[in-house]
């Protein structure tokens, strides 16, 4: 059932929210050939290079629209919905397994990256499936469960490095197990697998640190990093009390007896400690996002199954009484995750403004360069635009944003050339000061344009001016 319900919630509408700057991303690594992608994937983004693979396929197979680039991460979620109830109904209870699976089917965090071309529901989706190989590898000798645990753990590893953390949490759950009668085979079964893991992805690990300077926009630690946390594993900062509340009472259920893995001794570490260890580790040197802890997520959900089950042998009007609040605050959420610009950026209003606006040979001018990936998510509404900033495409510079043209002269010259041009002005403007500056000098100097137009969309301004010199071919 848990699967049905998450397939049905992430497919509902999927296409409804726009593109935004990291989808686009994902569109344009994944569609180049297999050399230009393995020639991309050398210099940046090894990160996220295999699910860059997967898509490659999806892409050929499918297209690059809106329904296809997210059905895979909204399948991936059904299956993580099913393994977060079986791994709940084994260690918590059937009403456990239940409750937890519909809750993660869904939570609105869920449902987000359930509806995102990235690679982190696929992270969530080999957590549980490790957490599950995980409490098998407790429970019996079979070799199988070690085996897939450390698949589980090597696919985890490539999909989110910092998924890795997820093997001192599993560490913590076996210190707190100790005790327990045959432990003592278990830990060796696991660090057998676990050793297996971290071999195969030594180099994988090694060349994303080497690459260390794709998250070095990241922000020091600071204050509100806890509450955004919270926020992200919650679902919304109006649903972080009510979850505190679920969650720390499924913290505190008592063990299901003969049970050899207790589900709070599984999900507790799994919730906690990589929260720590990565805003720990930020303080020394800035690697932290919230999104980096989605495999974390299904913990959570595991958490608040055991706590709604809870509630639920107390009296079914308990039961209801947490349900109510909490489907009244999810519900206008998940709303606002199909809007249009519910994302960073809604670079489908670009797309749709130049559509309707722009004519073959219209040059474009993005004062920030980072904002030239923009144009992979819909490439259609730019066919026909000359780009007159680019020395080499994206392509051939082997990264996202290709290689510019340094000198306002050489822009100029460009813009002299066309009558009419398209100005890009993100609010989130990354490229450096001085190129911005160029940018705009050379745009004075090719004037004097009229205003023909201006739209505003979520991040930024675009702008269509046309010269009214009498300059140009148009």
């Amino acid at each position: 059932m848990s699967a049905c319900v998450a397939l049905a919630v992430s497919l509902l509408g999927i296409t409804g929210a726009s593109f935004w700057v990291d989808e686009a991303a994902t569109i344009s690594a994944a569609e180049r050939s297999w050399p230009d992608l393995l020639r991309y994937l050398d210099g940046q983004d090894i990160v996220h290079g295999f699910y860059y693979l997967i898509m490659h396929f999806v892409i050929a197979a499918l297209g690059t629209g809106e329904f296809a680039m997210r059905l895979p991460t909204a399948l991936a979620t059904m299956v993580a919905a099913a393994l977060v109830a079986m791994l709940g109904r084994r260690c918590g209870g059937p009403l456990t397994g239940w409750l937890a699976g519909l809750f993660y089917a869904t939570g609105v965090t869920v449902t987000q990256y359930a509806q995102e071309a990235r690679p982190y529901a696929f992270a969530g989706l080999t957590a549980v499936a490790a957490t599950y190989a995980f409490a098998r590898v407790i429970e019996a000798r079979s070799l199988r469960w070690p085996i897939a645990y450390a698949l589980s753990m090597i696919l985890l590893g490539l999909f989110n490095v910092f998924g890795l953390l997820l093997i001192p949490a599993h560490a913590v759950t076996l210190f707190l197990l100790w005790s327990s009668p045959g432990r003592r085979g278990a830990v060796l079964r696991w660090l057998c697998s676990t050793v297996a893991a971290c071999a195969a992805l030594a180099p994988f690990v090694f060349l994303a640190v080497s690459q260390r300077e794709q998250v070095a926009w990241l922000p020091p630690v600071n204050d509100d990093m806890l509450r955004n946390t919270a926020a992200f594993l919650a679902g919304d900062h109006q649903l972080i009390l009510i979850m505190a509340v679920i969650v720390g009472l499924g913290a505190m259920v008592p063990r299901v007896p003969d049970v050899p893995a207790p589900l709070r001794d599984l999900a507790v570490p799994w919730a906690v400690l990589p929260v720590v260890v990565l805003l720990a580790a930020s303080v020394l040197d800035p690697i932290f996002h919230p999104r980096y802890l989605f495999f974390s997520v299904p913990a959570v959900a595991l958490l608040a199954g055991a706590g709604l089950a809870w509630l639920a042998g107390q009296g079914t009007r308990f039961l209801v009484a947490a349900l109510v609040p909490l489907a009244v605050l999810t519900l206008p959420e998940q709303v606002e995750l199909r809007e249009q610009d519910s994302k960073s950026d809604d670079l489908r209003a670009i797309a749709q403004v130049l559509t309707a606006h722009a004519r073959p040979g219209d040059g474009i001018l993005y004062l920030d360069q980072v904002s030239r990936w923009d144009a992979e998510a819909y490439p259609d509404a730019y066919r026909g635009l000359v780009d007159v900033t680019m020395r080499e495409t994206p392509v051939q510079a082997r990264n996202l944003i290709g290689t510019p043209l340094p000198a306002a002269a050489d822009i100029a010259d460009r813009l002299r050339r066309t009558r009419r041009v398209w100005v890009i002005d993100r609010e989130l403007v990354n490229s450096p000061d001085e190129e911005v500056r160029v940018r705009r000098a050379a745009l004075n100097s090719t004037g004097p344009y009229a205003r023909r137009g201006e739209w505003h969309y979520k991040a930024g301004t675009i702008r269509l001016l046309e010269r009214t010199s009498g300059v140009g071919r148009r």
